[in-house]
């Protein structure tokens, strides 16, 4: 519905604000605000951020069948959807349990370049493919600032209606 979506981007508007502010002014931190929003890549096959280093291999992908969604800042990193979405848990006889999780891989350069993993986990998300789609692809963009903030991303996290936040294990 059309205010369930308004009150997700309020969220999430919430979110990218607090990711950029300095927390020790207060202020927007406008080096990291600059960094995020003039990112010059987006759903890329060839990473821009290994173009800059010379490296010309496409970016490895479990489902060749599944949309490319991916970030870079073209300078340091990039997250990339891993795989399609599984239901969660892939146990069949627990039934179903409108929780999906989806997996993103990252490389970070100033972390030693290591390809590192993250888990999402969707709680109620849409059913249709399509809107399922859009909604996984609003997680690169949280993840993207997050990993702009730490440099380093937790390995779970957990979305639900326009919520992230990392799953203590």
């Amino acid at each position: 519905s059309a205010s369930s979506q308004r009150a997700l981007l309020v969220s999430i508007n919430s979110l990218l604000r607090r990711a950029i502010q300095n927390p020790s002014s207060g202020s927007i931190d406008w080096d990291v605000y600059s960094r995020i929003a003039c990112r010059p890549a987006k759903n890329f096959n060839l990473c821009p951020h290994y173009l800059a280093k010379g490296r010309t291999e496409p970016i490895d992908r479990l489902a060749e069948r599944s949309p490319m969604i991916s970030r870079s800042d073209g300078r340091f990193f990039h997250i990339v959807l891993g795989d399609r979405p599984i239901e969660y848990p892939a146990e069949r006889e627990a039934g179903p349990s409108n929780i999906m999780s989806v997996g993103f891989w990252y490389v970070y350069d100033t972390t030693g370049g290591e390809t590192e993993t993250v888990v999402a986990i969707l709680r109620r998300p849409p059913q249709e493919q399509v809107k399922l789609y859009r909604h996984i692809e609003m997680l690169p963009d949280i993840l993207a600032f997050e990993l702009e903030r730490r440099r380093r991303l937790p390995s779970l996290y957990e979305f639900d209606r326009g919520q992230f936040k990392e799953v203590l294990h």
